[in-house]
Parts: structure tokens; sequence; C-alpha cells
């Protein structure tokens, strides 16, 4: 009997890993199997929802009060300050400063992308309409800008998806738990329960 259980714990120990498929190694795993990850995506999107509604006051504002630009001007530094620096200090907050200078990364760098290639299409697009007997066409000094800003724009919506989605994500904690089991003694006849945990 101890051939056979020696025989089949020595099979165990020697199986290929479940996870990778890979065969055995003497080292110990760096990381478990099961290693599951968690998003806090919602957070970054509340962020970037008072960023958002920031923003849109601060253009309400200027639209109804032209001649007072101070309430306009720090709606709009508010709502720069929190696109900017809000999901880079969470992701900070929680420990994960590689994260951190991604989605500062992505906050600046897809929107002044987006912003220039606007720039250039528009550019090589309002040819095809200016006038060239006009002495003084604006064509080519609105579109280009229009599209800057379009691309700039798009360039913000995508850089909040992806903070949210990609980078806005942790290990899960895996918490305490225990259990009971049943065990028998042949030798002694008797039964008892086994505590079993994980933590």
């Amino acid at each position: 009997m101890r051939g056979v259980l020696g025989s089949l714990v020595a099979a165990a120990l020697s199986w290929p890993s479940v996870c990778t498929g890979a065969e055995p190694k003497t080292e110990p795993p760096t990381a478990s199997c099961d290693q599951v990850e968690v998003s806090y995506g919602w957070q970054v999107f509340a962020i970037d929802g008072a960023a958002l509604a920031l923003g849109t006051a601060a253009f309400g504002v200027g639209m109804t009060q032209p001649e007072d630009d101070s309430p306009t001007v720090g709606l709009g530094l508010a709502a720069l300050g929190a696109y900017l620096a809000g999901p880079p200090i969470l992701h900070g907050a929680r420990g994960h400063w590689d994260s951190a200078g991604e989605s500062l990364g992505m906050r600046v760098g897809l929107p002044l992308g987006g912003g220039l290639t606007g720039l250039a299409v528009g550019a090589a697009i309002c040819h095809k309409f200016e006038d060239p007997d006009a002495e003084l066409d604006l064509t080519c000094i609105g579109m280009p800008l229009g599209f800057a800003i379009l691309g700039g724009g798009l360039g913000v919506l995508v850089a909040m998806g992806l903070d949210a989605t990609l980078v806005a994500r942790e290990p899960a904690t895996r918490a305490a738990a225990w259990t009971l089991v049943p065990s028998y003694e042949p030798r002694s006849h008797s039964v008892g329960l086994n505590a079993m945990g994980r933590f």
C-alpha cells in the first residue's frame, strides 16, 4: 500500500504545470496559476466624468457671461487638472506608479497626436475649398483649426477609455477562507474533522 501511495505522490510532483503546459522546474514558481486581475476603472471614469462636467460648465459659463472670463478660466483649469492629474494620482495612491506614468503619457500624448493629425488633415483638405480670387480666404485657417480640435477631443476620449479599461487593473487579493474536512483513521476506527484554510 505504501508503495502505491509513494508512486502516486511521485507522479503528482512530477506532473507538468497545468497553467503553462511546461515541464516541471526545480525553482519555486513566482506567481500562482490562478492569479486574477480586478479592475478599478469605475474610479477612473468617475474622475473623468467630473473633469468633463467641469469642462462643460466652463463652456456654458463662457457662452452666457462673455464679459467676465475669470469663472471660465477657473473652471477650465480645474477640468484640465482633474483630467491630467486625477487618474495618475489614483494609480499612484494604489501603489501602481508604472500605471501612473502610462496614464499621464496617454493623457498628454494621445490628444496632442490627435490634434496634430487633425491639423495636417485639415490643411490638406482646405486647399480644395480655397478661393484663389478672394483677397482674404479664411478657409485654410478655420478648417485646420476645427480638425485639430476634433482630433484632440477624440484623443482625450480614447485616453480616458484606455486608462479605465486597460491601465486601471491590479491583482486580486485572495481573502482568507477555511473549511472542515471529515477524516477517518482506519487503525483506531475513529472519525474526526480537520480544519483546512487558505490565508
